[in-house]
Protein backbone atom coordinates (compact mmCIF):
# COMPACT_ATOMS: atom_id res chain seq x y z
CA UNK A 1 0.00 0.00 0.00
CA UNK A 2 1.66 3.49 -1.07
CA UNK A 3 2.38 5.42 2.00
CA UNK A 4 0.82 9.24 1.23
CA UNK A 5 1.83 11.73 4.22
CA UNK A 6 -1.01 13.25 6.31
CA UNK A 7 -2.52 16.81 5.00
CA UNK A 8 -1.21 19.73 6.72
CA UNK A 9 -3.71 21.22 9.29
CA UNK A 10 -3.95 24.89 8.30
CA UNK A 11 -4.53 27.54 10.84
CA UNK A 12 -7.55 29.91 10.38
CA UNK A 13 -5.30 32.72 10.36
CA UNK A 14 -3.40 30.99 7.66
CA UNK A 15 -6.34 30.67 5.72
CA UNK A 16 -7.03 34.37 5.84
CA UNK A 17 -3.97 35.55 4.25
CA UNK A 18 -4.78 32.66 1.73
CA UNK A 19 -8.09 34.09 0.81
CA UNK A 20 -6.39 37.42 0.83
CA UNK A 21 -3.40 36.36 -1.36
CA UNK A 22 -5.98 34.86 -3.93
CA UNK A 23 -8.07 38.20 -4.38
CA UNK A 24 -4.99 39.80 -4.18
CA UNK A 25 -3.61 37.80 -7.37
CA UNK A 26 -7.17 38.02 -9.35
CA UNK A 27 -7.53 41.51 -8.75
CA UNK A 28 -11.11 41.75 -8.78
CA UNK A 29 -13.24 38.42 -8.26
CA UNK A 30 -17.39 38.09 -8.10
CA UNK A 31 -18.20 36.63 -4.76
CA UNK A 32 -19.27 33.26 -6.73
CA UNK A 33 -16.16 32.79 -8.96
CA UNK A 34 -13.35 33.03 -5.81
CA UNK A 35 -14.67 29.26 -4.67
CA UNK A 36 -14.20 27.40 -8.17
CA UNK A 37 -10.62 29.13 -7.88
CA UNK A 38 -10.09 28.15 -4.40
CA UNK A 39 -11.35 25.21 -4.89
CA UNK A 40 -9.31 24.14 -8.20
CA UNK A 41 -5.96 24.82 -5.47
CA UNK A 42 -7.21 22.68 -3.17
CA UNK A 43 -6.84 25.37 -0.73
CA UNK A 44 -9.34 24.88 1.71
CA UNK A 45 -13.40 23.49 2.32
CA UNK A 46 -16.66 25.90 1.38
CA UNK A 47 -17.56 26.23 4.40
CA UNK A 48 -14.59 27.38 6.20
CA UNK A 49 -14.01 29.53 3.32
CA UNK A 50 -17.37 31.01 3.98
CA UNK A 51 -16.99 31.46 7.58
CA UNK A 52 -13.34 33.05 6.86
CA UNK A 53 -14.96 34.79 3.92
CA UNK A 54 -17.08 36.32 6.54
CA UNK A 55 -14.58 37.69 9.14
CA UNK A 56 -12.95 39.63 6.47
CA UNK A 57 -15.49 41.46 4.98
CA UNK A 58 -16.25 42.39 8.63
CA UNK A 59 -13.17 42.76 9.51
CA UNK A 60 -12.33 45.71 6.93
CA UNK A 61 -9.65 43.57 4.95
CA UNK A 62 -11.71 42.61 2.24
CA UNK A 63 -14.15 45.08 0.61
CA UNK A 64 -17.98 44.39 -0.88
CA UNK A 65 -19.09 46.11 -3.96
CA UNK A 66 -22.85 46.71 -3.72
CA UNK A 67 -25.65 47.51 -6.13
CA UNK A 68 -24.13 48.11 -9.71
CA UNK A 69 -21.10 46.45 -8.55
CA UNK A 70 -22.63 43.66 -6.48
CA UNK A 71 -20.87 41.19 -5.62
CA UNK A 72 -17.37 41.83 -6.50
CA UNK A 73 -14.98 41.52 -3.73
CA UNK A 74 -11.32 43.48 -3.65
CA UNK A 75 -8.90 44.52 -1.34
CA UNK A 76 -9.08 47.31 0.76
CA UNK A 77 -6.53 49.37 1.61
CA UNK A 78 -6.83 47.41 5.20
CA UNK A 79 -6.08 44.36 3.20
CA UNK A 80 -3.47 45.29 1.33
CA UNK A 81 -1.28 46.66 4.24
CA UNK A 82 -2.02 43.14 5.61
CA UNK A 83 -0.65 41.11 2.55
CA UNK A 84 2.22 43.54 2.75
CA UNK A 85 3.15 42.61 6.60
CA UNK A 86 2.16 39.07 6.72
CA UNK A 87 2.35 37.20 3.16
CA UNK A 88 5.50 35.78 4.13
CA UNK A 89 3.19 33.61 6.62
CA UNK A 90 1.40 31.79 3.31
CA UNK A 91 3.50 28.91 2.63
CA UNK A 92 5.55 29.72 -1.09
CA UNK A 93 4.86 26.85 -2.68
CA UNK A 94 1.06 28.08 -1.95
CA UNK A 95 2.01 31.72 -3.16
CA UNK A 96 3.70 30.47 -6.45
CA UNK A 97 0.52 27.70 -7.18
CA UNK A 98 -1.79 31.13 -6.83
CA UNK A 99 0.12 33.12 -8.81
CA UNK A 100 0.72 30.77 -11.45
CA UNK A 101 -3.02 29.70 -11.75
CA UNK A 102 -5.00 33.29 -11.41
CA UNK A 103 -3.77 34.49 -15.04
CA UNK A 104 -5.33 31.65 -16.59
CA UNK A 105 -8.60 31.91 -14.66
CA UNK A 106 -8.79 35.63 -14.82
CA UNK A 107 -8.52 35.56 -18.87
CA UNK A 108 -11.72 32.94 -18.16
CA UNK A 109 -13.62 35.53 -16.30
CA UNK A 110 -12.81 38.47 -18.81
CA UNK A 111 -14.26 36.27 -21.50
CA UNK A 112 -17.52 36.87 -20.06
CA UNK A 113 -17.26 40.38 -20.07
CA UNK A 114 -17.42 42.53 -22.95
CA UNK A 115 -14.41 44.26 -23.61
CA UNK A 116 -13.77 46.27 -26.74
CA UNK A 117 -10.40 48.34 -28.25
CA UNK A 118 -11.08 50.04 -31.56
CA UNK A 119 -9.02 52.71 -33.39
CA UNK A 120 -11.34 56.00 -33.53
CA UNK A 121 -8.64 57.61 -35.89
CA UNK A 122 -5.88 56.90 -37.41
CA UNK A 123 -4.43 59.34 -39.37
CA UNK A 124 -0.27 60.64 -38.85
CA UNK A 125 0.58 62.51 -35.55
CA UNK A 126 -3.18 62.10 -34.10
CA UNK A 127 -4.01 58.66 -33.28
CA UNK A 128 -7.45 57.80 -31.40
CA UNK A 129 -8.52 54.99 -29.58
CA UNK A 130 -11.58 53.90 -27.94
CA UNK A 131 -11.26 51.29 -24.83
CA UNK A 132 -14.57 49.94 -23.25
CA UNK A 133 -16.06 47.51 -20.38
CA UNK A 134 -19.45 46.45 -20.26
CA UNK A 135 -20.91 43.87 -17.83
CA UNK A 136 -24.12 42.80 -19.45
CA UNK A 137 -26.07 45.98 -20.41
CA UNK A 138 -23.79 47.53 -18.26
CA UNK A 139 -21.16 50.35 -19.40
CA UNK A 140 -18.67 50.06 -16.40
CA UNK A 141 -15.75 52.02 -18.33
CA UNK A 142 -14.75 53.75 -21.43
CA UNK A 143 -10.94 55.26 -22.08
CA UNK A 144 -10.46 57.74 -25.14
CA UNK A 145 -6.59 57.69 -25.47
CA UNK A 146 -5.26 60.84 -27.96
CA UNK A 147 -1.54 60.45 -28.81
CA UNK A 148 0.90 61.29 -31.41
CA UNK A 149 2.48 58.43 -31.29
CA UNK A 150 1.19 55.18 -33.80
CA UNK A 151 3.27 53.14 -31.40
CA UNK A 152 1.85 54.00 -28.20
CA UNK A 153 -2.02 53.73 -29.91
CA UNK A 154 -0.93 50.16 -31.12
CA UNK A 155 0.13 49.01 -27.85
CA UNK A 156 -3.07 50.43 -26.40
CA UNK A 157 -5.73 48.15 -28.29
CA UNK A 158 -3.47 44.93 -27.48
CA UNK A 159 -3.30 45.56 -23.89
CA UNK A 160 -6.07 46.67 -22.91
CA UNK A 161 -8.05 43.17 -22.71
CA UNK A 162 -5.55 41.95 -20.32
CA UNK A 163 -5.16 45.00 -18.68
CA UNK A 164 -8.88 45.91 -18.12
CA UNK A 165 -9.07 43.77 -14.89
CA UNK A 166 -6.46 45.50 -13.35
CA UNK A 167 -7.77 48.65 -14.46
CA UNK A 168 -10.91 48.64 -13.07
CA UNK A 169 -9.47 47.63 -9.85
CA UNK A 170 -6.90 50.40 -9.30
CA UNK A 171 -9.71 52.99 -10.56
CA UNK A 172 -12.31 51.53 -7.74
CA UNK A 173 -9.77 51.05 -5.05
CA UNK A 174 -9.24 54.82 -5.59
CA UNK A 175 -13.23 55.44 -4.76
CA UNK A 176 -13.31 53.07 -1.94
CA UNK A 177 -10.19 54.88 -0.36
CA UNK A 178 -12.15 57.94 -0.96
CA UNK A 179 -15.40 57.66 -0.55
CA UNK A 180 -17.06 60.32 1.65
CA UNK A 181 -20.62 62.18 1.53
CA UNK A 182 -21.67 64.40 -0.98
CA UNK A 183 -24.05 67.53 -0.59
CA UNK A 184 -26.87 67.81 -3.79
CA UNK A 185 -25.57 71.59 -3.16
CA UNK A 186 -22.41 70.52 -4.35
CA UNK A 187 -23.49 67.94 -6.85
CA UNK A 188 -25.28 70.85 -8.79
CA UNK A 189 -22.24 72.64 -8.87
CA UNK A 190 -19.59 71.43 -10.77
CA UNK A 191 -17.08 73.10 -12.69
CA UNK A 192 -17.02 72.40 -16.71
CA UNK A 193 -13.53 72.14 -15.87
CA UNK A 194 -13.32 69.62 -13.62
CA UNK A 195 -14.32 65.91 -13.15
CA UNK A 196 -17.06 65.58 -14.42
CA UNK A 197 -20.14 63.75 -12.17
CA UNK A 198 -23.66 62.32 -13.94
CA UNK A 199 -26.48 60.65 -12.32
CA UNK A 200 -28.03 57.90 -13.96
CA UNK A 201 -30.11 56.48 -11.33
CA UNK A 202 -30.10 56.05 -7.62
CA UNK A 203 -27.55 53.45 -8.11
CA UNK A 204 -26.00 54.36 -11.52
CA UNK A 205 -23.29 57.47 -11.49
CA UNK A 206 -20.88 58.13 -13.76
CA UNK A 207 -17.10 60.28 -13.21
CA UNK A 208 -15.55 61.48 -16.26
CA UNK A 209 -12.41 63.08 -16.19
CA UNK A 210 -9.37 63.86 -18.24
CA UNK A 211 -5.77 62.86 -17.46
CA UNK A 212 -2.60 64.25 -19.34
CA UNK A 213 1.00 62.53 -19.56
CA UNK A 214 3.49 64.05 -21.78
CA UNK A 215 2.75 61.54 -24.17
CA UNK A 216 -0.80 60.74 -23.90
CA UNK A 217 -4.32 62.56 -23.12
CA UNK A 218 -6.91 60.05 -21.58
CA UNK A 219 -10.56 60.65 -21.36
CA UNK A 220 -12.06 58.19 -18.72
CA UNK A 221 -15.90 57.49 -17.65
CA UNK A 222 -16.18 55.31 -14.75
CA UNK A 223 -19.50 54.16 -13.50
CA UNK A 224 -20.06 53.85 -9.53
CA UNK A 225 -22.80 52.46 -7.44
CA UNK A 226 -24.19 55.51 -5.36
CA UNK A 227 -23.31 59.40 -5.60
CA UNK A 228 -21.60 59.07 -2.06
CA UNK A 229 -18.75 56.87 -3.94
CA UNK A 230 -18.98 59.10 -6.91
CA UNK A 231 -18.46 62.27 -5.31
CA UNK A 232 -15.66 60.68 -3.35
CA UNK A 233 -14.08 59.53 -6.33
CA UNK A 234 -14.66 62.92 -8.17
CA UNK A 235 -13.24 64.53 -5.31
CA UNK A 236 -9.85 62.50 -5.42
CA UNK A 237 -9.33 63.11 -8.80
CA UNK A 238 -9.59 66.97 -8.17
CA UNK A 239 -6.36 66.48 -6.52
CA UNK A 240 -3.39 67.29 -8.71
CA UNK A 241 -1.11 64.76 -7.11
CA UNK A 242 -3.63 62.29 -7.53
CA UNK A 243 -4.65 63.06 -11.28
CA UNK A 244 -0.93 62.71 -11.79
CA UNK A 245 -0.81 59.26 -10.31
CA UNK A 246 -3.81 58.09 -11.98
CA UNK A 247 -2.37 59.30 -15.45
CA UNK A 248 1.12 57.47 -15.21
CA UNK A 249 -1.25 54.58 -14.13
CA UNK A 250 -2.92 54.45 -17.23
CA UNK A 251 0.06 55.00 -19.06
CA UNK A 252 2.19 52.59 -18.27
CA UNK A 253 -0.73 49.61 -17.85
CA UNK A 254 -2.02 51.00 -21.86
CA UNK A 255 1.01 52.22 -23.59
CA UNK A 256 4.67 51.33 -21.83
CA UNK A 257 6.67 48.41 -23.21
Amino acid sequence: MPFTSPKRNVSDAENKLRLLYCVHALEQVGEAQLWPFVASLDLMDYIPMQLLMHELLSGGELHMGVEALSGMITLSPHGQETLRLFAHRVMASDREMIDKAAPAYRSQLQKRRHVRAAYESAQAGDYRTLLSISEGELPLLSIRLHTSSRAFASRSIRAFEPAAASILAFLYGLDYAAEVPCSLQEFHSQSQSMPILTSHSPHEHTVTAEFVTDAARFELSLLLPSLEAAAGFRRRLCDEVQQSVVAERLFVLLCAE
